[in-house]
């Protein structure tokens, strides 16, 4: 029997395996916010939108905890409480700050093998799903990728 899973994922729209609706995070949200946001979400990563709605970057666990502990003032054991005091202070650091600026979106009419190759290519995540007048849809990750492969069955 000859593999027919390129046809699939050709034929099969990013929407059948994206994640709607996106919890997005304004450009002025503080580092606090943030940290709750992916602890409670279970997220890894999030849209930056600008007050218009629009995506503007993309902020991850991984630059947060890069910006908080690679200031060295955060290092040695009491890591924690200096960051819950700087997260405190006014002027801390805002998703504008550490977001990764234009972040990979493919359309709604993408296909899930689009989707797929722009992420390998990319070495990417994730891709944010955007609909015909420009507004976040929906988001796409690696996992859910995975997890339309292992369904029991077709599309």
């Amino acid at each position: 029997m000859q593999c027919r899973l390129p046809e699939i994922a050709a034929a099969t729209s990013v929407t059948v395996v994206m994640a709607s609706p996106v919890v997005t995070v304004d450009e002025e949200a503080p580092v606090r916010d943030m940290i709750r946001l992916f602890i409670a979400g279970g997220i890894g990563a999030a849209p930056v939108v600008n007050p218009r709605g629009e995506p503007v970057g993309v902020v991850s666990k991984t630059d947060v905890l890069r910006a908080v502990y690679e200031d060295p003032s955060c290092a040695g054991g009491g890591a924690a409480a200096e960051l819950e005091a700087d997260i405190d202070q006014e002027g801390d650091l805002r998703a504008r700050d550490l977001m990764t600026p234009g972040p990979l979106t493919v359309s709604e009419s993408a296909s899930v093998s689009e989707a797929a190759s722009l992420m390998a290519r990319e070495h990417v995540h994730r891709l944010f799903v955007i609909g015909q007048k420009g507004a976040l849809t929906g988001v796409v990750s690696a996992m859910d990728l995975v997890a339309w492969l292992a369904r029991d069955e077709p599309a």
